[in-house]
């Protein structure tokens, strides 16, 4: 069986890497995390600032209508999303581990700096979006 990811794939030229450094979550222009745990990122998103964690759930692109993969903001809910992202994975890089011990459910208790950087990843996909003016891509699979 497969283990169901979160998915955002960012604009741009193809033959250009989101990111300067490699990380496990991007391969190219994909950002793909354990869906269980961008369900824990998003639990701490909204308990952190309700209003900002629901944009978060909706950039997730679970509501877009007739299976529609792409996300359309503005720059500036994109800066504001990047901003959000950024203050969170801080937050959570600074504070305890999320899943103390794995269960069946959330197989594995990653260290707070591994959230940290799966946000940090998301928000390199807002940013890119924000600055190139076109969608991201979002989905779960």
């Amino acid at each position: 069986m497969n283990r169901p990811m979160q998915i955002f794939n960012a604009p741009g030229d193809e033959e250009s890497p989101l990111l300067s450094q490699p990380s496990p979550w991007v391969v190219d222009r994909l950002v793909s995390i354990p869906a269980e745990q961008w369900w824990i990122l998003l639990q701490k998103a909204k308990e952190n600032d309700p209003q900002l964690g629901q944009s978060l759930v909706l950039a997730s692109g679970d509501t877009n209508p007739g299976g529609d993969l792409t996300v359309a903001y503005d720059a500036e809910h994109l800066r504001g999303l990047v901003q959000f992202v950024e203050q969170l994975a801080s937050r959570i890089e600074q504070g305890p581990i999320l899943v103390p011990e794995p269960t069946e459910e959330i197989p594995e208790a990653f260290a707070p700096s591994e959230h940290a950087r799966m946000l940090r990843n998301v928000a390199a996909v807002f940013r890119e979006s924000g600055m190139t003016g076109e969608p991201y891509e979002a989905w779960r699979e």
